[in-house]
């Protein structure tokens, strides 16, 4: 059985971790009476993947609306970029701030990259050279912003994240008229809480 992820591997707002328990006591519950988990508000995918891990013999259905899977894919070129940035900092003390050189050291190592591969994760990037609480999903939002030393050690891992789920990318509502017949199916109802900072939803919510 591939690793069983107790956090998303890749930064997400509101990602459900401290969810897991309580989920994991309901999935062991309903054994035997599902086959079908559907996750309507996938957001990271961590309920997907641990409802794939306590029941492997269930399908289950990762409504990835944010396209995270886009994310995980780019895990690679993701660690390249930091380490890049990582070397830039060298010597700077941890959560210390960035001159206006570091900065635009730390841009034009973005920016490079972001030409050369035509996209990056600007949100992993940005989580690790801003503030906590800090959330950017572009580089023209990450200019903006005064820049810390937050690089972490290691490198991001994400293999098996996705082992055998079904990822769909589909508004919750057509999702759940697609599986509603099935009433072996359980379907997991998280969408964003009035709280959450919504501008990470692209306006999908309107919460503003």
């Amino acid at each position: 059985m591939s690793r069983n992820y107790k956090c998303a591997p890749l930064p997400f707002m509101g990602q459900k971790r401290y969810f897991l328990r309580d989920f994991t006591e309901v999935l062991e519950r309903v054994e035997g009476q599902i086959d079908t988990v559907v996750d309507l508000f996938g957001g990271s995918g961590l309920l997907s993947h641990t409802a794939k891990h306590v029941l492997p013999g269930c399908r289950v259905v990762y409504n990835d609306f944010d396209h995270y899977d886009r994310r995980l894919a780019a895990v690679e070129d993701t660690n390249a970029i930091l380490t890049a940035i990582k070397e830039r900092l060298t010597g700077l003390e941890p959560n210390k701030r960035l001159t206006e050189a570091q900065r635009a050291e730390v841009l034009a190592i973005v920016e490079e990259a972001q030409n050369r591969l035509g996209w990056v994760d600007i949100l992993t990037i940005g989580r690790s050279v801003l503030f906590s609480g800090k959330w950017v999903t572009s580089l023209d939002e990450l200019r903006k912003h005064t820049m810390y030393n937050r690089v972490r050690p290691g490198g991001y891992e994400c293999a098996g994240y996705l082992d055998g789920l079904e990822v769909v990318h589909m508004d919750y509502r057509e999702l759940f008229e697609r599986e509603r017949g099935n009433s072996r199916a359980l379907f997991v109802l998280d969408p964003p809480y009035l709280t959450t900072e919504c501008g990470m939803y692209e306006n999908y919510w309107k919460l503003t």
